[in-house]
């Protein structure tokens, strides 16, 4: 779910409906997507959706054609009197279609990253979007942290088995690597910083893929 804010360009109008339409979604301006029909650019079609359900009489007919008066919720006045003793109970079915419950307020981490990444878009940072899954030349690799250290093994990230992701270009995988290992990027004289100095660092494992930089 992206906010509305700083978050990049404002979309026109007919932007909006062109990616609303794109998404299915149900609703849209009307009036811009006329305007958009009469360009040729979109075509409305009209469809009819119903649907069927058993009405609270139907349950009641059902359950009178069954022969058995059955609880479908335990009361306190059933308790009381003892009836539950003689009538039998509804079976659960989970099959059933349910409504949808939203929650009552959003996640606190939810909050806190759509908060953070207001600040750093105000600051002229541009939010990007990529996958699901990352790989950890991208996740650790590019953000210089240790192979093999605490410090990237403090982070909760998940490894799928059997997933193997693409590096990118070997200049920026050298680039990557000379700083982690101190050494000057190629095409410079002097390194960027004294890297982590034991040699044994490489960027960009192949085969290694991890959690999303920031849920989705």
């Amino acid at each position: 779910r992206r906010r509305s804010g700083r978050r990049g360009p404002t979309l026109r109008p007919q932007e909006v409906v062109l990616k609303q339409v794109a998404n299915e979604e149900d609703e849209v301006d009307e009036a811009v997507v006329s305007a958009l029909e009469r360009r040729g650019l979109v075509r409305i079609e009209h469809r009819s959706i119903k649907r069927w359900g058993v009405s609270d009489e139907g349950r009641r007919l059902a359950l009178a054609a069954d022969g058995v008066d059955q609880l479908g919720a335990l009361t306190v006045r059933d308790l009381a009197d003892g009836t539950w003793r003689d009538r039998g109970f509804r079976a659960y079915d989970v099959r059933a279609a349910v409504p949808y419950a939203r929650a009552p307020r959003e996640n606190p981490y939810r909050a806190w990253l759509d908060e953070f990444a207001d600040l750093l878009v105000g600051l002229g940072f541009e939010e990007t979007e990529g996958p699901l899954l990352e790989t950890e030349f991208w996740n650790n690799d590019v953000l210089f942290m240790p192979q093999d250290h605490p410090a990237r093994s403090i982070h909760d990230a998940f490894s799928p088995v059997g997933l193997r992701g693409r590096l990118p270009r070997e200049d920026l995988l050298a680039g990557v690597a000379a700083v982690h290992e101190g050494r000057p990027i190629p095409g410079e004289a002097t390194p960027l910083g004294p890297g982590w100095g034991d040699g044994t660092t490489r960027c960009g494992r192949p085969g290694r893929s991890s959690a999303p930089r920031r849920p989705r």
